[in-house]
């Protein structure tokens, strides 16, 4: 997905998940990257979301930084990812 549509806006991500033990604890993030020549991307713009072993709708909502001062390059993107390790947070 372009960097542009979501940026300055708030977005829910909804997902079901579950783990194989209780307490799991999982990232969610979102990364702005601004491609290449562009300014440095953003990271961590997200939560984290406590799993157990029961499928579970899940739903994190996210303020999506703006673009106001940053410098776009061709391939820019947002990226979202599920961390389930290095602490998930």
């Amino acid at each position: 997905e372009d960097v542009r549509p979501l940026a300055g806006r708030t977005v829910t991500i909804s997902f079901k998940a579950r783990s194989s033990v209780d307490d799991f604890r999982i990232g969610v993030e979102l990364q702005q990257s601004y491609g290449a020549g562009g300014s440095i991307a953003r990271d961590s713009i997200g939560a984290s979301v406590v799993l157990d072993t029961l499928w579970r709708w899940h739903q994190v909502t996210v303020d999506v930084p703006g673009l106001a001062g940053k410098a776009l390059g061709p391939d820019s993107y947002l990226q979202l990812s599920f961390w389930l390790d290095a602490g998930a947070d």
